[in-house]
């Protein structure tokens, strides 16, 4: 058996210790990153519903 440290997420599955991401600044550009890829989506999505591209 494996002692390796987990945690466990809100959504409730764990992931291991080390894909954990101590760097806040990490976690503030994959955030904003992903955030802008939606915004960008949706932007376009918008666009397309409304005929304008």
């Amino acid at each position: 058996m494996h002692d390796d440290a987990h945690f466990h997420t809100e959504a409730g599955f764990s992931l291991p210790e080390n894909y954990r991401i101590e760097d806040h600044e990490t976690t503030f550009r994959v955030a904003l990153a992903i955030f802008g890829c939606s915004f960008a989506s949706a932007t376009v999505l918008a666009l397309q519903i409304a005929g304008l591209i």
